[in-house]
């Protein structure tokens, strides 16, 4: 199934960050993660209100930390079912918003930004997320 060809708009009115700072690909493979550098790859479910307001969540708390990561790509899982099957995500991707940090095209954390029961969001798993990414 491809992925949603409208999605960066989408993005775009759910984001604390500009467009310009969000790279969406609709449709990606394992070589998508390979090609990272470092940075922060969000597994978007556009169907799935929890994985909408995980993405919510992570880029307010990156436009309120300033944090300087270097890269913020949006994988659309329906686009991205090979991505869902390599070993380190097999079984662990369920469309509540997971994120993935990658450094120099490995797989270092994995996370679910889905907030708590308490409604809240993970404010630690988040900062968690953002510190591996930044981390040199």
């Amino acid at each position: 199934m491809p992925g949603n060809p409208d999605g960066l708009q989408l993005l775009a009115r759910h984001s604390r960050l500009p467009a310009e700072q969000i790279r969406y690909l609709p449709d990606a493979d394992a070589e998508t993660i390979w090609s990272v550098d470092r940075g922060i790859l969000f597994l978007m479910a556009f169907w799935s209100a929890p994985s909408i307001r995980a993405f919510t969540d992570l880029t307010e708390a990156l436009h309120e930390a300033s944090a300087s990561v270097p890269q913020l790509i949006v994988l659309d899982i329906d686009g991205a079912p090979g991505v869902c099957q390599l070993p380190e995500l097999v079984g662990r991707i369920h469309g509540y918003g997971e994120a993935v940090v990658v450094r120099d095209g490995r797989i270092v954390h994995l996370a679910s930004l889905a907030r708590g029961p308490d409604g809240k969001p993970r404010e630690e798993t988040i900062n968690e997320v953002i510190a591996q990414a930044t981390q040199r």
